[in-house]
């Protein structure tokens, strides 16, 4: 009978010539944004409330929502501190929230497709999964208008949310 010590060098040994005389290439990382550039833009949205003044979302990171336990995604933009919210609800369908990075709550509004002319999202997994994070892909086009009088038009993309 062999030792487990003695198996495991012996796999050690023969292991680069299973794998192809050593060479085993693994991508290192998910697939990276649209354009492949960090920080990029993946978009805009025009977006008028009564919490602020009228301002253009550019979003340069999209983050998923899982970490947060929720099915979508955040298209950020750190420069106006503005996020847009994706997300599925199992009961509501899909919504879209538009708040400030630094007064989540109370500097907020919600728009949900009887809201809107133009709702078209696609929220697809790209297979890949980090720290339990499901990495997804998204396009959103908005164009809507709540009762409230607060505005949202534009569309964003972006290969990798993670």
């Amino acid at each position: 009978m062999i030792s487990p010590r003695t198996a495991l060098s012996l796999l050690a040994l023969s292991a680069p010539a299973l794998l192809g005389g050593g060479c085993l290439s693994l991508p290192s990382a998910a697939p990276g944004s649209r354009d492949g550039a960090e920080g990029a833009r993946l978009g805009h949205f025009e977006v008028a409330s009564s919490f602020g003044p009228a301002a253009r979302i550019a979003p340069t990171a999209c983050s998923s929502g899982d970490p947060e336990r929720f099915l979508g995604v955040d298209l950020e933009d750190a420069s106006s501190r503005l996020v847009v919210r994706l997300v599925i609800d199992p009961l509501f369908g899909p919504a879209v929230r538009v708040f400030d990075s630094e007064d989540r709550f109370e500097r907020s509004v919600v728009f949900f497709r009887d809201d809107c002319e133009t709702f078209t999202f696609t929220l697809a997994p790209t297979g890949w999964i980090i720290n339990e994070v499901h990495v997804r892909r998204v396009a959103l086009e908005l164009d809507c208008a709540t009762e409230e009088g607060s505005r949202i038009a534009g569309r964003a993309a972006a290969d990798r949310c993670d």
